[in-house]
């Protein structure tokens, strides 16, 4: 078999740039989380509180030559059905080619993605939550709770759940 001799994260001169799109009260799990990840993974993180259109708008200005975004979107994501893997902003917003490197992927393939290469993500997702939203009114899955007490129990297996 060839071996790669590819560099470690620590020893990439350029760091990859990330966009974080904060939501107005944000969960502290999700904010430490992501302060693990931009030193783990060597992002140079662009922090932009408020809706997705709006930041955008903000990146455009601050990042003109910037022309295409990884998302994270899937199929089963509401107003997500006639994406395809490449697809253009919507002409009222900010213009950029949106590249959607999961959009056929299930609950259940991002759960065995993570766990079969051991990808760590935020605690929150172990306590019953399946989006990560507005600490104000973002709750547990009421389908992960334990019916005998009414509160999300933890989940140590949540891919279990979507299969």
């Amino acid at each position: 078999t060839q071996r790669y001799n590819l560099p470690l994260v620590e020893e990439i001169d350029r760091k990859i740039k990330g966009l974080y799109v904060s939501a107005d009260h944000p969960f502290q799990q999700v904010e430490d989380f992501i302060s693990v990840c931009t030193q783990r993974y060597n992002i140079d993180l662009i922090k932009i509180r408020g809706s997705i259109r709006s930041a955008l708008e903000k990146l455009k200005l601050s990042n003109p030559k910037l022309k295409a975004v990884l998302m994270g979107t899937r199929f089963s994501d509401p107003y997500s059905e006639s994406l395809e893997s490449f697809s253009l902003t919507d002409s009222t917003w900010p213009q950029y080619m949106r590249v959607h490197c999961i959009l056929n992927w299930s609950y259940c393939h991002i759960w065995l993605f993570l766990r079969i290469f051991k990808i760590p993500y935020c605690i929150l997702y172990d306590k019953g939550y399946t989006s990560l939203g507005n600490s104000t009114n973002t709750v547990p899955n009421p389908a992960l709770c334990d019916t005998s007490t009414d509160t999300p129990q933890d989940i140590q297996n949540p891919v279990l759940y979507s299969i």
